[in-house]
């Protein structure tokens, strides 16, 4: 049953891929093979295995040997995992709570691609988010509490801008409007602590914070 759900989180995960590759790109994502990124070869069923391809290529096209993005078979175990964790919890917001964290998965890899993520998905997260808040007993202080105090003083604050965009503080309001204001300070934390370790670790002095504050937001489901 794990590795089924896991391997139907993979799944997922390589088509949030395409979703996002190909969006970029004026594609269409539902059909077409798919293909290298450099050099455009066509990828055989096997090469295109979640997790799986990519070890058969030993990470590299077949074609022109260039490295695979990373991000790809990232994106795949970290859905695959996700999938197994919340799926194996068996409540009654398990399969809400995993459409949050697979669209913020969508949101993450925009971000990455361009600091930038698109309404229509902040929108879809925004219902998702009051779904769930149907499903758990959240107090009603603690939802609004979620929304305002992170959301509002960071609108505020001009120097922080370049920081945190308007699409970051539409997600700490959904998250905490969603899960509690516990919740999401705890997320944030997580989120500030492993991004600040990418960027130490990397030397980037601004990156995409959405990925981190996809992985605070699944430790605190944990």
């Amino acid at each position: 049953m794990k590795l089924t759900s896991f391997f139907i989180g993979c799944c997922f995960g390589s088509l949030l891929n395409v979703i996002c590759y190909r969006s970029l790109r004026g594609e269409d994502y539902l059909f077409g093979r798919s293909r290298c990124d450099y050099c455009g070869k066509k990828l055989s069923f096997m090469e295109t295995v979640p997790l799986l391809g990519w070890l058969i290529l030993g990470g590299r096209c077949q074609g022109c040997g260039k490295a695979i993005n990373i991000r790809y078979p990232l994106t795949e175990l970290f859905t695959g995992i996700v999938t197994v964790i919340l799926w194996t919890r068996g409540d009654g917001e398990v399969f809400l709570s995993w459409l949050f964290i697979m669209t913020m998965t969508l949101i993450s890899l925009f971000d990455v691609e361009t600091m930038e993520f698109s309404t229509e998905l902040l929108f879809f997260l925004s219902l998702v988010g009051i779904m769930i808040s149907f499903t758990n007993d959240v107090f009603l202080a603690s939802r609004i509490l979620g929304v305002v105090s992170l959301s509002v003083p960071l609108s505020l604050m001009k120097k922080l801008r370049e920081l945190i965009g308007d699409g970051d503080i539409w997600i700490f309001a959904i998250t905490g409007w969603t899960f509690g204001c516990e919740f999401l300070f705890r997320s944030v934390l997580v989120s500030c602590i492993t991004g600040l370790l990418y960027s130490l670790i990397t030397g980037k002095r601004k990156i995409p914070f959405c990925p981190f504050l996809t992985i605070g937001i699944m430790a605190s489901l944990l």
